[in-house]
């Protein structure tokens, strides 16, 4: 048996509930079923396992917020907690995994990501909707832990900050003209470094010359930043592409992220590089960026009416990213929601600026990208 405590938000599931506790139980310390009042058996079915506990409690009006409730009430005793719809079970193959490798895990481990098959009058479908990957680990440090002007962004200094303190981190990566790769936010370095000059445009050796921000940090390179993840806390790494090489860059990315032990998923604005990845590295857990471009009157050089596909995700039937991460004051959009609710796909908010932000994100189900206030205070 693991160490695993299951929490199951149910309301008349009484077709369901008895496969997904048959299922779970024989690996599972304790059970939760959450039940919104049913008026069918599923109470009645769970209480024929004595490991199961019931616990009514009325509908909240999104399940981000009945599971949060569950969280907080439940007397958990496990040291990881798995969530579980009652629809939902393991296949045979992933129970003997999760069995041979949840003890084995690090430390450092926070969160498992896993896939999800749908299955749909007896058959699965397995083209378009799979696999679903489901992603559990949060709060992210936008550019890293920085801490301006004495720890600038996207450098070592920030990195390492946000790994003390116990944070995954969000970082942004360019290809130059050499083949490598670059963690930095703008391809110019006039705002970060004070020179007129396109990162796109050097070389690594060249990179060395440049200090950020008016420190003495240099512009680190992507296996620098991976050296020091290794084994360590999560990252969300932002694919920059420029003139046309969004192949090349997540390419080269997969690559450089093919060597070292580190916990990760990618994210772009530019959906081309989550169609590269969807093709090629399929495995990889990939995000659309995107905000209400029009509201903010961002084009990048491109017409309207493309900037409003951008924003409203119609790009997502090509790319079909596994999350999407959202612009925090754009949350209301339309689109979004409706990916949410008919597409399941997690959602990340940026840039989380107060906790009052991060709670409400949160509040919602969402991971946050954070940055100028430390989370825990």
């Amino acid at each position: 048996m693991l160490d695993l405590s299951v929490i199951i938000l149910a309301r008349n599931e009484e077709l369901h509930i008895r496969r997904c506790l048959e299922n779970i139980l024989p690996v599972a310390k304790e059970v939760f079923v959450i039940d919104c009042f049913s008026t069918d058996n599923t109470t009645a079915i769970c209480r024929e396992y004595p490991r199961v506990k019931v616990i009514q409690h009325e509908w909240p009006g999104l399940y981000a917020l009945q599971f949060n409730w569950a969280l907080d009430n439940c007397p958990i005793t496990a040291e990881w907690v798995l969530r579980l719809d009652a629809d939902e079970w393991f296949m045979p193959e992933a129970l003997e995994e999760l069995k041979e490798k949840l003890p084995a895990l690090s430390p450092d481990v926070t969160g498992i990501i896993h896939k999800r098959r749908h299955i749909f009058l007896g058959r699965w479908m397995k083209h378009g909707v799979y696999p679903v990957k489901l992603l559990r680990l949060f709060r992210y440090a936008h550019r890293g832990y920085h801490d301006k002007p004495r720890i600038p962004e996207n450098s070592m200094a920030a990195f390492r900050r946000a790994i003390e303190n116990g944070y995954g981190a969000e970082l942004d990566v360019h290809l130059m003209r050499d083949g490598r790769l670059a963690v930095i936010h703008d391809a110019s370095l006039k705002r970060t470094a004070g020179a007129d000059v396109l990162v796109e445009d050097l070389t690594a050796e060249e990179l060395k010359t440049y200090r950020l921000e008016g420190t003495d940090e240099r512009i680190p390179l992507l296996e620098e930043v991976l050296e020091l993840f290794q084994d360590r806390t999560p990252l969300i790494i932002e694919l920059k592409a420029e003139r046309g090489n969004h192949a090349a860059l997540a390419e080269a990315t997969c690559r450089m992220l093919d060597r070292y032990r580190v916990h990760y998923c990618i994210e772009s604005f530019d959906p081309r590089c989550l169609i590269w990845l969807k093709k090629n590295r399929p495995e990889i857990v990939r995000g659309q960026l995107s905000e209400q471009f029009l509201r903010h009157g961002e084009t990048a050089g491109h017409g309207k009416a493309t900037m409003w596909l951008l924003g409203n995700l119609f790009s997502n039937i090509a790319a079909k990213p596994d999350f999407i991460a959202y612009r925090f004051s754009d949350r209301d959009n339309l689109c979004l929601r409706w990916c949410r609710k008919f597409y399941h796909v997690q959602e990340i908010n940026w840039t989380i600026r107060t906790k009052e932000e991060m709670e409400a994100a949160e509040a919602q189900g969402n991971l946050v990208i954070f940055e100028c206030f430390d989370p825990k205070g």
